[in-house]
């Protein structure tokens, strides 16, 4: 019940200390392909479960987040497998797989369950976990992070705006299927885009100011406002957070809301003209 709950809330909180590892030694390593399913399932837009159940309609391939997100996940989780079992650190097996699979899924998702010791891994590898720190799963999902439909839009606007400067007089839209975007939407994306690194660089430096190293100061930052829970350095998936003095663990907790409740939707209780209305 406990894990069932963790997992759908991409919590990533286990009843055991050494997390679901002690599943695959004690129990079945088929716990981890179950669980690679429900977090991939829990950080999927609930909009499109409730039109499968409800409405009996598969549209997830037709709704772009989702193929980008199904996708994405294919191609990191296969670009660890090889990276790790041709540095010499695997062998060429399912297991390894498996390995790379879990922890693509369990960061992607912003869940934090652990099963390897993924610091120790290739240097590739490590700096694409770092990147999956920041993604987050798909928006109306129960996941941390930038959320994965923030950074398509970036990404659209960018194409955009490179169409504009070689074609000035070009009539262009942003879609995301098939509906074009506000200027609005695309202005509060890249508002909360900017908010967040903000908010990263300055945890990061705080971290930094406590004595902690350049890596560990970098990913608690980036692991408390995505929610994520392990990060590398001195707060890696066999390590806790038990360590840190009490000024970090309070910006990891002012993080850790900022991230999971939205950015703005926090700072809107701070300013003056909400609670002048």
């Amino acid at each position: 019940i406990c894990h069932s709950f963790s997992t759908m809330a991409t919590g990533g909180f286990s009843t055991h200390s050494d997390s679901i590892k002690w599943f695959t030694n004690n129990v079945s390593p088929n716990i981890e392909w179950t669980l690679i399913l429900f977090m991939f399932v829990a950080a999927t837009n609930f909009s499109l479960h409730y039109l499968f159940i409800n409405k009996r309609r598969f549209g997830y391939f037709k709704n772009e987040e989702f193929k980008i997100y199904f996708y994405a996940t294919l191609f990191i989780s296969i670009s660890i497998f090889l990276n790790i079992t041709f540095s010499g650190m695997y062998n060429l097996d399912l297991e390894s797989l498996r390995h790379s699979f879990f922890t693509t899924v369990s960061l992607f998702t912003t869940t934090g369950f652990g099963t390897e010791n993924f610091e120790n891994w290739p240097n590739f590898s490590i700096m694409v976990i770092f990147i999956l720190f920041f993604i987050g799963g798909c928006g109306g999902s129960t996941t941390g992070g930038l959320k994965l439909i923030r950074t398509i839009l970036i990404f659209k606007y960018l194409f955009y705006e490179m169409k504009k400067l070689i074609h000035p007089s070009g009539v262009y839209t942003i879609k995301i299927g098939e509906k074009s975007i506000d200027d609005d939407i695309i202005k509060n994306t890249l508002g909360f885009y900017l908010f967040y690194i903000v908010i990263f660089i300055f945890a990061s430096l705080v971290f930094s100011f406590y004595n902690m190293d350049f890596i560990t100061s970098l990913t608690a930052s980036a692991s408390s406002i995505g929610n994520i829970g392990p990060g590398l350095g001195d707060i890696g998936p066999y390590d806790n957070w038990g360590h840190l003095s009490t000024v970090p663990k309070l910006i990891s907790c002012i993080c850790m809301l900022l991230g999971r409740l939205e950015i703005f939707t926090v700072m809107i209780l701070f300013s003056r003209l909400f609670w002048r209305h």
